[in-house]
């Protein structure tokens, strides 16, 4: 919350020309809360010296710009010290009529800690003109050392360099008469600020800043380009070496054959041939062996097997480019398994079709959908399924359950899903792929002779009271194993 509300804020644009301090802002406030009004001014000392007290003369009025009568209309700001160049008067508020609704200040007088006193009685006033320079932060610095040749002091270049008659005001705000070749206060010469600092001067300057950093970044892309054709270039000539190279070596097989051929001793060739090419194979796979897998990976990629490739390409990771390439693959891999996932739901949904009547419609969805993720990544899974992971320890049955089999755990929404299962178990390998999902249900997750038919075998009791078996379906999963105690199921375990 704010405690105060600004009513007025502004610049004055009347100013007396050479004075010692200037006013920077002058504000009207109210109180958020008790609702008093208030009056801020804002004074910068533009005067080498340490000045002590300012005396200013006050005006408000109501909304309809007639005066109001103020306590003090002359206020004097005293028992402080503001050194050169620092703004004060920020947390010094004017107490104002509840109906003023506009606020003015004159400054009269200023004194100095060494005794002298400056008066604006008959000092010349002068319109202010000046704007503040705004550069974009991108060339910000390039207009900086341009104008550093020509200025000698950058640190109070805050405005336009503006003139009238009589008077010119400095980039660091002062007004100057015209007898000063220099300011003042902050020691920039006129004729350098008159050449470098105007709107105009500026507006070119940034202009040709611009330009250069557009043609810059032309630059940077024309050599990006030139970079990149180079690399292809590259791949290029190299792959042209391999294919260069194996046919060196084929034509060296043709060469040792026929050799062998000619000879008479053909045991003892056979075996001197054999030696050969099992050096030659030895030295062809230690000097080829990272190009060879690399050539391997682009192959498996072609023919669509992203998984393989993967893993050539992650042992040969700092070659050529197998980093662009892995990356590749990870999106095709992607595109890949949201296809699978389609078909491999349809599948699911036809296999296990005639828990229709007893299923919900939303629970043999997620059923169908949980499982279609088999085989997929944990980073793909928790980016594109529609479920919520949680760890084992964190889920609402821990206790219950145990949760033993897989790292994650998922639960399902009991209002849609009933009795048929409250949680799934997910296991994951060591290269982070769903390899196991174990189900847990209660009464109706299945029903004896449901499972009877999809097993097509007779079921078992063991001598524990608890049945299990276990079933293969090649088609979509290595291992199915049911567990349950007595006439009420309790686990389903599905395996790649």
């Amino acid at each position: 919350m704010e405690y105060f509300n600004k009513i007025q804020c502004y610049r004055p644009s009347i100013g007396i020309v050479d004075a010692p301090v200037s006013i920077d802002e002058i504000a009207l406030l109210q109180d958020s809360v008790d609702k008093n009004m208030l009056g801020r001014i804002k004074f910068i000392n533009y005067s080498k010296g340490t000045i002590v007290a300012i005396f200013v003369r006050l005006r408000a009025a109501n909304i309809a710009g007639e005066a109001v009568t103020l306590e003090k209309e002359r206020f004097i700001y005293q028992d402080m010290k503001i050194s050169s160049g620092e703004l004060y008067g920020n947390r010094i508020p004017i107490s104002l009529p509840a109906d003023a609704r506009y606020f003015s200040a004159q400054l009269e007088k200023v004194v100095f800690d060494d005794g002298e006193v400056w008066d604006a009685l008959n000092k010349s006033t002068c319109k202010l003109l000046q704007k503040e320079i705004k550069v974009p932060e991108d060339i910000r610095e390039k207009i900086r050392r341009e104008l550093e040749i020509h200025v000698s002091d950058l640190e109070y270049v805050h405005y336009f360099y503006e003139e009238s008659e009589g008077f010119w005001e400095c980039t660091c705000g002062k007004a100057n008469s015209n007898v000063n070749r220099t300011c003042t206060f902050c020691g920039n010469s006129r004729s350098s600020q008159r050449q470098c600092l105007t709107e105009a001067k500026i507006s070119e300057l940034v202009a040709e800043k611009n330009k250069e950093i557009e043609e810059e970044k032309r630059k940077k892309i024309l050599v990006e380009a030139e970079r990149k054709r180079q690399k292809e270039n590259e791949k290029r000539k190299q792959e042209e070496e391999w294919e260069k190279h194996q046919q060196e070596i084929r034509e060296q097989e043709i060469i040792l054959e026929e050799k062998r051929k000619k000879k008479n001793k053909k045991l003892l060739i056979g075996s001197v041939g054999i030696i050969l090419c099992a050096i030659l194979c030895c030295i062809c796979a230690l000097r080829y062996t990272k190009e060879k897998k690399y050539q391997q990976g682009i192959q498996l990629e072609v023919e669509g097997e992203y998984a393989q490739a993967e893993q050539i390409f992650l042992s040969i990771k700092s070659y050529k480019d197998s980093t662009e390439r892995l990356s590749e693959l990870y999106e095709k891999q992607e595109e890949t398994w949201k296809k699978q996932i389609v078909e491999d739901k349809e599948r699911l949904k036809e296999r296990f079709s005639h828990y229709d009547e007893y299923w919900s419609d939303a629970a043999i969805e997620t059923f169908t959908e949980v499982l279609s993720y088999m085989g997929k990544s944990l980073q793909f899974i928790q980016t594109n399924s529609n479920f919520e992971l949680v760890k084992p320890e964190d889920a609402k049955d821990s206790e219950e359950h145990g949760y033993e089999f897989g790292e994650y755990v998922v639960e399902f929404d009991y209002e849609i899903f009933g009795s048929y299962f409250d949680s799934a178990e997910l296991h994951f390998d060591e290269n982070n792929i769903l390899c196991g999902v174990r189900f847990y249900g209660w009464d109706e997750f299945f029903y004896e002779g449901d499972v009877s038919k999809l097993l097509d075998q007779e079921i078992d009791k063991e001598d524990d009271g608890v049945y299990s078996w276990n079933i293969k379906d090649e088609s979509l999963f290595s291992e199915v194993t049911f567990s349950w105690w007595i006439n009420m199921y309790y686990e389903v375990t599905f395996q790649l």
